[in-house]
């Protein structure tokens, strides 16, 4: 596997790394139930479809630990040389891969194989770098919106990711929109021009309302004293009715 990480002349501005070469080795396995693919997760083996235009489905099994390094590096854009059984090789590229809810171990691939003069649809990583002036002297929030893109190209043409430079966002609300991506002519985008794709935001302040002081209500002289009793309260064991001599 070789990296070469490339901006030509050309492309000023381009920032991306093309891989020279992904392989992978798979072996043909035979349909069969939960006991069959059970046993060969318990050998450290992924079960994989194979399909394509024209091509006939092939259901195989490649090694966990070395699709794990090719996943990582591969990602979901970019070609990876697919050899079944010693057979020639054919183009692919990683469609799908399901994983265990809990686990998070691979339990199940997809494998497109490409024909190199077919346009195909699929998703290119975005990688955030560089270090953003609001966050780092204003305090801003980093939103990410996306971190990846929707593309269409031949697979000759195909990239492993893309960097965004958010060095450029140097005050609140300094986005980096779509539009503003320097990718390669030869990559349609399919997502809107318009999106953002990352944004320095001002921190949310919010405001703590104090509860209003109620005042107390004013005394009316002419109600208190209408209020105020006038007969005394008699003493125990007198009668309150009886008259004085």
């Amino acid at each position: 596997m070789f990296w070469l990480y490339c901006s030509p002349p050309e492309l000023s501005g381009f920032n991306y790394f093309l891989i020279l070469t992904l392989t992978l080795s798979a072996e043909q396995r035979t349909l069969g139930g939960r006991g069959t693919l059970s046993d060969l997760r318990k050998l450290q083996k992924v079960p994989a479809i194979v399909y394509g235009h024209g091509s006939k489905n092939q259901n195989v099994a490649v090694d966990y630990n070395t699709f794990e390094k090719v996943l990582r590096s591969a990602g979901s854009s970019s070609l990876v040389d697919l050899t079944v059984a010693g057979g020639k090789p054919l183009k692919v590229i990683i469609a799908d891969v399901q994983r265990d809810p809990i686990t998070d171990r691979f339990l199940h691939i997809d494998l497109h194989e490409v024909r190199m003069d077919e346009k195909i649809k699929t998703h290119l990583e975005l990688h955030f770098v560089g270090e953003s002036p609001a966050v780092k002297s204003l305090g801003a929030n980093l939103i990410i919106n996306r971190d990846t893109l929707e593309i269409e190209c031949l697979p000759g043409d195909l990239i492993a990711s893309f960097e965004v430079d958010i060095s450029g966002l140097i005050n609140f609300d300094d986005s980096i929109h779509v539009r503003d991506l320097k990718i390669s002519p030869t990559i349609t985008v399919l997502d809107e021009l318009d999106g953002s794709v990352v944004s320095a935001l001002a921190p949310r302040v919010e405001k703590v309302e104090e509860a209003p002081v109620e005042e107390a209500a004013p005394v009316d002289a002419t109600a208190a004293a209408a209020a105020t009793p006038t007969d005394a309260v008699p003493a125990p064991g007198t009668d309150p009715k009886a008259k004085k001599s």
